[in-house]
């Protein structure tokens, strides 16, 4: 389950130019930066390269194809008539999403050949290669998600470095099931020992940590370390990371016909914990539950947060007023139908606090409509009208003096500037654009394959 992690800003001197890696999934010697992530996007790996190339092949197949057809006729069948109208044109781009996902879990699923993968991300373009997205589950435009399979019985390095821009906060989550929703173990990098030049490293093995600095204990039933680096500011890099397996390989490495299997395997296996996500997204209409710990439901165990369905007419908004408390980060995120986030580049769908006006008392307020309003805190529903969201807080102290919360209201687009707070900032066509293509710039740097 794609959910999210923010807190302190971490320090950092040296550009990203790190990387170990593995050869034959026996620990090999450190690479050139040129060799492993290059300097411009620490994404950029020939690792990612060969696992989005075997997910393609995969999804290419007649297994896969049939399980694609399988799981889309099970969806439909349970779904009936409850979605609305609106949403059924993009059930076939959910599909892609959700097959993709699952090719790029099962190419990387071999612990015995463990590789960093960048995951949940939006369609895109990859060394040539027409990139299906892989969201769904509620992803958080501000994370950079990556994915490495680990097993309960080996023993791993993860060796990092932290970007000369780097992100707020980054947690290494260990899961124990492919939807990323069976917390295991986890460490924030707040709370990891970082070498004067921005390197770390993170062991993983079944022995508990004894004294040792960094390092994640394995349990039985580990699928993977599933990492979440949160920007607070979309300027801010993804850190380089390498896998080492410290043992040797106790198996060769999966065929493509391995791969194809476990890919329809495996989508067919979370199928209806991906339908819990999707009726837990989908409550009363125009209500969001206050923000609680989210790790109950899948997500981040250090945030709070509440989701909730927004259901508006052409001429109504929805004013979300949040008091964030002393959190570090906080974000509203809108979706789809299939709880697939609204194209993030190309509309301000989602919003954090970096990228807000805020209110004079430190609230903030988000409008939420299916066309512009002219305020600067548009959450851009893509012109639907029935939409899921998200709120996030993160990086709250461990003693604030009290919770955040937010208040939700329903009002016509023309009442906005008589209800909202004096100080609210309007926006016109010209800097709305701006707005725009400052998104698309940062998103395209993050999405750069070299």
């Amino acid at each position: 389950m794609a959910m999210i992690g923010a807190r302190r800003m971490l320090l950092a001197t040296a550009a990203v130019t790190m990387a170990i890696s593995t050869v034959g999934g026996v620990a090999a010697k450190p690479k050139t930066a040129a060799s492993s992530t290059t300097e411009a996007n620490p994404l950029a790996t020939a690792d990612q390269n060969e696992i989005t190339r075997k997910a393609l092949a995969a999804i290419q197949t007649e297994q896969v194809r049939k399980g694609r057809d399988l799981a889309a006729f099970r969806w439909k069948a349970v779904l009936r008539d409850e979605p609305p109208a609106e949403a059924w044109p993009s059930f076939d781009s959910m599909m892609d999403d959700f097959m993709f996902n699952f090719a790029i879990k099962a190419a990387a699923s071999d612990a015995n050949y463990p590789k960093v993968v960048h995951i949940y991300t939006p369609p895109h373009s990859w060394q040539g290669m027409a990139v299906p997205g892989s969201r769904w589950g509620g992803d958080n435009p501000d994370n950079i998600y990556r994915w490495i399979p680990i097993d309960s019985t080996g023993h791993f390095r993860l060796n990092g470095k932290v970007s000369a821009n780097p992100p707020s906060d980054v947690s290494y989550v260990l899961v124990g099931d492919w939807n990323t929703s069976k917390t295991l173990n986890m460490v924030e990098q707040s709370d990891l020992k970082v070498n004067s030049d921005g390197s770390f490293s993170i062991t993983l093995d079944p022995e508990p940590a004894n004294g040792r600095a960094n390092h994640i204990q394995t349990f039985p039933g580990a699928k993977a370390l599933f990492i979440r680096d949160s920007l607070g500011d979309w300027n801010q890099r993804a850190n380089a990371l390498a896998i080492q397996r410290l043992d040797p390989p106790s198996a060769p490495p999966m065929t493509d016909d391995q791969i194809a299997a476990k890919t329809a395997d495996i989508a067919l296996e979370a199928l209806p914990h991906v339908y819990w996500f999707y009726k837990l997204a989908h409550g009363h209409p125009n209500n969001i539950a206050q923000l609680a710990k989210s790790g109950s439901v899948g997500g981040l165990l250090t945030q709070r947060a509440g989701s909730g369905l927004a259901v508006l007419a052409d001429d109504e908004a929805m004013l979300i007023t949040m008091d964030p408390s002393d959190a570090a980060y906080y974000s509203v995120v809108a979706h789809n139908n299939w709880w697939i986030t609204i194209d993030y580049a190309n509309h301000t769908s989602s919003l954090n606090n970096s990228q807000i006006t805020k209110n004079a008392d430190g609230t903030s307020t988000f409008v939420i409509a299916p066309r512009d309003p002219g305020a600067h805190n548009w959450i851009d529903t893509g012109g639907l009208h029935t939409v899921p969201l998200v709120i996030r807080t993160q990086g709250l102290s461990k003693n604030p003096a009290r919770e955040p919360s937010i208040k939700v209201r329903v009002v016509k687009v023309n009442e906005l500037k008589t209800v909202l707070p004096k100080e609210t900032v309007w926006v016109t066509p010209a800097q709305r654009h701006s707005q725009i293509t400052e998104r698309q710039r940062q998103i395209a740097a993050r999405m750069a394959d070299h």
